[in-house]
Order: C-alpha cells, then sequence, then structure tokens
C-alpha cells in the first residue's frame, strides 16, 4: 500500500512489477514468438500437430505445459527440436 491507496492486484509469483503480467520467459512465449514467426495462427498449429486450439492459447499463457510427446510434435511443426524450445524459454 502506497500513500494509503491499495493496489488493484497483487503480485504474485512469477509477475513482472510493472504490468503485473507474466515475465515473457515461459515455454509458451518461446512456443508463440516460433509460431509467429512462423505465420500460423493457433488454429492452424493446432491442426497440424492434432489437437484443440484452446490448448495452444493455455500452452502460450502459461496456464498449463505441454507433454513430452506434444512437445515433440509442436517442435517438428515449427521447424526445431523440444530443447531449442525449451533452451528459448530460459
Amino acid at each position: 500500500m502506497k500513500n494509503g491507496i491499495k493496489p488493484k492486484y497483487a503480485l504474485g509469483r512469477n509477475r513482472t512489477k510493472k504490468t503485473g503480467r507474466k515475465a515473457f520467459t515461459t515455454t509458451g512465449s518461446a512456443l508463440a514468438r516460433r509460431r509467429l514467426a512462423k505465420g500460423l495462427s493457433q488454429y492452424e498449429l493446432a491442426d497440424i500437430i492434432g489437437c484443440e486450439y484452446y490448448e495452444i492459447s493455455c500452452w502460450e499463457r502459461g496456464k498449463r505445459r505441454p507433454r513430452d510427446s506434444t512437445l515433440a510434435a509442436l517442435a517438428d511443426a515449427l521447424g526445431c527440436t523440444a530443447e531449442e524450445l525449451m533452451d528459448e524459454a530460459r
């Protein structure tokens, strides 16, 4: 509380001070960068790897993590290895 004013939201773990949003360092953000660089929508990527578009959205927002088998399919669709996706996230 600063000057008697309560913040609108509490800053949780993995949140930046300025925006309150998750820091851009997750596997999901690396996935989003790769997907956008390829010019694919979430729908198109989901169709390629055989999952639902909302799963892609959850991964990119950091709500969930893809399984190892799905991560391999994602990496294949995006033209990289699973290790590159994971390293890019760090």
